[in-house]
């Protein structure tokens, strides 16, 4: 049987970036659990946003993210109200400084995830399935 590599992994370095940026030695446990949670919590609240990538930077006690969306008006909100409620949502669950950069995804098939969520929202309320799964 022959070894399988993970695409991502495998292009990491040459055209690909790592998801998280940061050194620790002592609490690398610790910072790559949190990165986890960090990103699953984002997850949650802007499914709706179309986010299709969550970059962490680490310096000092500082975080910092990058999320790539398809719609970067729902995650800023009118005046940085959303952006503000996520920063101390953040802030009040992980209890660490968070600075976020929201930058748009310029074609929108490009991001897969954003594609794959968007056609299974819509299957999901369009069948007759969706509703007896919700009963």
């Amino acid at each position: 049987m022959g070894q399988k590599v993970h695409p991502f992994g495998f292009r990491l370095g040459y055209n690909k970036n790592w998801q998280s940026r940061w050194f620790s030695k002592k609490d690398y446990p610790a910072f790559v659990y949190e990165d986890s949670k960090i990103r699953a919590f984002v997850k949650k609240l802007l499914f709706h946003a179309g986010v299709s990538k969550i970059e962490i930077e680490r310096a000092g006690g500082k975080v910092r993210l990058i999320l790539s969306t398809a719609r970067p008006g729902i995650v800023i909100g009118r005046k940085g109200v959303e952006i503000e409620k996520l920063r101390n949502d953040l802030r009040q669950k992980f209890g660490r400084e968070f600075s976020l950069e929201v930058n748009e995804i310029p074609v929108l098939l490009s991001a897969a995830r954003v594609w794959k969520s968007k056609s299974f929202a819509t299957i999901f309320v369009r069948s007759s399935a969706a509703s007896s799964l919700l009963k």
